[in-house]
C-alpha cells in the first residue's frame, strides 16, 4: 500500500502575511504566552485571515496558531470536547 500524496498548497498562501517567517512562533509550547502573542499579532493584518481559519477550522490535526486562532479556539470552534 502506498503512500497518499500530500495535497497541493492552495495559491492564497503565497499571500499570507506569515509566509517565510520564523515557523517556531506559530507551533510554540502551550505555556509560552509571548510567542503566541507574536503569532497572533502577525495573523491580526493578514491579507488571507479567513481562508486560513477555514482550513484551520476544518484540519482536526491542527496544532500551534493557524488563522489568528489557538489550537484551544480551534478545538472549541469545532465542538471538540475539551480537558
Amino acid at each position: 500500500m502506498g503512500m497518499t500524496p500530500p495535497l497541493p498548497t492552495p495559491p492564497w498562501r503565497g499571500q499570507a502575511a506569515c509566509r517565510g517567517g520564523n515557523t517556531g512562533i506559530w507551533f510554540h509550547e502551550s505555556s509560552d504566552d509571548r510567542t503566541a502573542s507574536q503569532a497572533l499579532a502577525v495573523c491580526t493584518n493578514c491579507p488571507v485571515i479567513d481562508s486560513c481559519q477555514t482550513v484551520s477550522m476544518g484540519n482536526a490535526d491542527e496544532v500551534g496558531i493557524s488563522g489568528g486562532l489557538t489550537e484551544w479556539q480551534c478545538r472549541r470552534g469545532r465542538g471538540e470536547q475539551l480537558t
